[in-house]
């Protein structure tokens, strides 16, 4: 298992987490849970019904879409909007090397949102960021 430390280094390069004060990553990286996997192992089954994010911390892994899998690397996070909005991640992810994954559930989830109200303000603003350069992407596409 990585050092509280080293958990800590890598939530502050995410996208989501970046920019958070020292105590909410020390809070995620000692209270959140971690999993090691190898290859082959089902990290998130795809019909699990549980609210919950992950964030590699070291390997790799996919998200097992019908027709393709996308590759998650360390520091990619899976799942904030999931958890945001309560809902299961949808797909299933599988290890694809040896690794290790934080995994934040709903209830640490809450419990942040009391003691930190300022970082989910921060999470739904970088939520809508995100959906807005998407369907600005979209709507350049030409389909002509």
């Amino acid at each position: 298992m990585m050092k509280i430390n080293d958990v800590r280094n890598i939530l502050e390069k995410t996208h989501t987490f970046g920019g958070q004060s020292q105590n909410l990553l020390n809070i995620l990286a000692f209270s959140a849970k971690k999993k090691e996997f190898s290859t082959g192992d089902l990290i998130i089954k795809s019909e699990e019904k549980i609210s919950k994010c992950i964030v590699m911390l070291k390997g790799r892994a996919f998200i097992q879409k019908r027709e393709t899998s996308i590759e998650i690397v360390a520091g990619d996070v899976i799942g904030n909007l999931a958890l945001v909005n309560d809902n299961a991640i949808q797909y299933a992810i599988i290890g694809g090397s040896k690794g290790e994954v934080l995994i934040i559930d709903r209830k640490l989830f809450n419990q942040l949102a009391i003691d930190f109200p300022d970082f989910i303000i921060f999470l739904k603003d970088k939520i809508k960021s995100d959906f807005r350069k998407k369907i600005n992407k979209l709507s350049k596409v030409d389909l002509k």
